[in-house]
């Protein structure tokens, strides 16, 4: 009896070390894996090693660690300030590929500190055949050597797609970021956007966290709490001694005309450089149009948009145009080059315009539609800068011959509107 007993015992130790074991191994070793190949891909994007061979090999071990290693990267994720520019692309990038929808209240939570200065959406060479179609696989990226690396605007909104199958306000903040030239006022109102987005996606996420996973603990976000409503605050002033000593910012943009079919950039708000297009509940204007109906009218100005695509008649047939939504219009009719002049000088002595962005013929005394000009421009905000009307995109096949080195003066483009180049006028030294 004694025997049995002994060896029973030994038995039921046995199986609970080998049980403690597999515990270890499927659950505490993902994580310390895990956590390690974060601290080695931070070194190596460190020392300026993003997209060779050595961060491939460590991405890769990083998803290979699997779903038990899930928290450390959230709590990576969590604990990225929003000056890591590179670890708010990184972790991201690391969740979509490793496709598991308890990461979205992590991914939502990064949505405001996606807002800050970045260079570009990068796309690397691995230089290893196998490990690129590896990464490019689980990324989601199409075939080949080439392995998309966004900035963490892209890569934290394409990760909640893939994860969720939802999209909403990407597109709209794709070009909001931060930059040198922008006012307290611009940079409040560009992170008030992210913080609504974040908002936005907490809201859909707490109504249907259950079609994702039956894990309640990842059913709330838990945002932390707003300490600054940007939004709510005061209009600073203008002041009239900027001038156009200013970098131009964006240069070749196409203003679609508003409808329900516009794909790319309708409306514009020149304050953050937010573009969208024409929400789905006005899905009945089909045609574009001349101007806003009020229903839609109201809906662009709540939501702070000062510039849209619309069309006029002209004797030839029509117009693409731009126009401009409780924004006030300056026609500059000074030479180009004399770039120190002050917003005041402007104010004074430039031609205001109605709400159509549109050249002035002193000769003719008519408003010609398919003319180029420069305008300056005060939003409501207070926001100034200027605005380089180009010519109409009037086909998505490029021509034959040159094509004009000025984006401006392209008439040829991936959608059909009109071109518009735009920079933020700066105080003077």
């Amino acid at each position: 009896m004694l025997i049995l007993r002994y060896r029973l015992s030994t038995f039921f130790v046995l199986v609970a070390i080998i049980a403690a074991g597999c515990w270890w191994y499927t659950h505490i070793r993902p994580k310390r894996l895990a956590a390690a190949s974060l601290r080695q891909l931070d070194l190596l994007q460190q020392q300026r090693q993003t997209g060779r061979i050595a961060w491939g090999v460590e991405m890769r071990r990083l998803v290979k660690t699997g779903p038990n290693a899930l928290p450390v990267f959230i709590r990576s994720l969590d604990a990225t300030p929003a000056d890591d520019r590179l670890n708010l692309r990184t972790i991201p990038f690391a969740l979509r590929c490793l496709d598991d929808p308890r990461a979205v209240p992590a991914l939502i939570r990064a949505i405001p500190r996606c807002f800050g200065s970045d260079g570009s959406d990068m796309g690397y060479t691995i230089g290893d055949a196998e490990l690129a179609e590896f990464l490019a696989q689980k990324h989601g990226d199409a075939e080949g050597m080439t392995l998309g690396y966004g900035r963490p605007v892209n890569e934290v909104f394409r990760a909640l797609k893939h994860l969720t199958g939802q999209t909403f306000d990407h597109m709209e903040l794709a070009l909001v970021s931060k930059r040198d030239c922008d006012t307290e006022r611009q940079t409040e109102l560009k992170q008030a956007l992210y913080e609504n987005s974040a908002l936005r996606w907490a809201e859909w996420w707490e109504a249907n966290w259950n079609d994702f996973t039956n894990d309640r603990q990842f059913a709330s976000v838990s945002l932390p709490v707003r300490t600054k409503e940007g939004t709510d605050q005061e209009v600073p002033l203008v002041d009239e001694h900027v001038t156009r000593a200013s970098k131009a910012d964006f240069q070749g943009s196409i203003l679609e005309p508003v409808c329900a079919i516009s794909g790319q950039m309708c409306f514009l708000d020149l304050d953050t450089h937010r573009r969208a297009i024409l929400p789905d509940r006005f899905g009945h204007l089909v045609e574009p149009v001349a101007e806003l109906p009020a229903e839609v009218f109201a809906w662009a100005s709540r939501e702070g948009f000062d510039l849209y695509g619309a069309v006029a008649p002209t004797s030839a047939g029509q117009c693409f145009v731009v126009r401009a939504l409780e924004t006030r219009i300056y026609e500059l009719e000074t030479p180009r080059a004399q770039k120190t002049m002050t917003l005041g000088f402007v104010m004074q002595h430039g031609r205001i315009t109605n709400d159509l962005v549109a050249h002035w013929d002193r000769k003719t005394n008519q408003t010609q539609l398919e003319s180029t000009g420069e305008f300056i421009f005060i939003t409501k905000e207070n926001t100034v800068g200027q605005i380089s009307l180009g010519v109409e995109v009037d086909s998505i096949i490029q021509p034959a011959g040159r094509v004009p080195s000025d984006l401006n003066l392209q008439t040829s483009g991936q959608c059909l509107g009109r071109r518009i180049g735009l920079s933020y006028l700066v105080p003077s030294q």
